[in-house]
């Protein structure tokens, strides 16, 4: 399987996504891909953590990345972690 366009992910984010998490104190960066079609995130700011973060990812980031970005599978959302980390 090809793996999924770094361009393409980030142009979906910056258009779809990154604007209603923003709209809530919160921000999205994509750490990395994987071979297998996964997209793997953390959430920021105010989202970082949140109770709602599940829904976030599943409604919001998946739904966009897998219906826009051809080869995205799955997003997998990593724990939030201190910035001095």
């Amino acid at each position: 399987m090809k793996a999924p366009s770094r361009e393409d992910i980030d142009k979906v984010i910056a258009e779809q996504v990154r604007p209603l998490i923003r709209a809530d104190g919160g921000d999205i960066a994509v750490e990395r891909l994987g071979d297998d079609g996964a997209v793997y995130v953390r959430l920021l700011g105010r989202c970082a953590g949140c109770p709602g973060a599940t829904f976030t990812l599943a409604e919001l980031v998946e739904r966009c990345l897998v219906d826009e970005v051809e080869n995205v599978k799955r997003v997998v959302l990593l724990p939030w972690k201190l910035v001095s980390e």
